[in-house]
């Protein structure tokens, strides 16, 4: 039988994974920091964003459409790891303790989906170099990022605390 393996190192926020069809029943985590500090860092990567958000927004609005350019692929990567991580380690976590009911899952791929749509939206928005397109699509992902983080930092990442206080190593484990 196959494990879903997740290795991560947070230092660089760094994350692979490999998942079998048995992923529900069987996980194996390998952690060198406790929840608490995986927390502390996903949090940390809202306002990490925030200001990435602010540059991207300083260079549309002066012109300089390279540097806004890259600033949005920075933040991209940054924004696709982070949800890569909850969807490929904590949402399964999530699963495993109280079942698909215990934290409306489907909401929040849902809306890390609408964010990504918004996202691809104001890197064209850039790239064609269209402030009017940026502000429209920019102000949308902003209004919805801010209500889906304070979810996840006030809702979800204490939740998954919790749940790796109280789950039995076998649960984890799967031994």
């Amino acid at each position: 039988m196959r494990h879903a393996l997740f290795t991560l190192t947070w230092q660089n926020f760094d994350l692979s994974y490999g998942m079998s069809a048995s992923i529900q029943s069987t996980m194996i985590f390998q952690q060198e920091k406790s929840m608490q500090t995986i927390s502390a860092k996903l949090i940390e990567d809202h306002k990490h964003w925030d200001q990435l958000f602010l540059e991207v927004e300083k260079h549309v609005l002066q012109c300089r459409w390279k540097e806004a350019v890259d600033n949005i692929a920075e933040f991209k990567t940054v924004f696709e790891r982070h949800i890569a991580t909850e969807e490929a380690m904590f949402f399964p976590l999530i699963k495993l303790a109280g079942g698909e009911d215990a934290w409306p899952l489907m909401d929040l791929r849902s809306e890390h989906a609408k964010l990504e749509m918004i996202l691809a939206r104001i890197a064209e928005a850039i790239q064609k170099q269209s402030k009017a397109d940026f502000y429209l699509h920019a102000e949308s992902f902003f209004i919805l990022m801010h209500t889906h983080s304070i979810k996840e930092d006030q809702i979800l990442y204490p939740k998954l605390e919790r749940y790796h206080e109280i789950l039995p190593r076998s649960a984890v484990t799967g031994k």
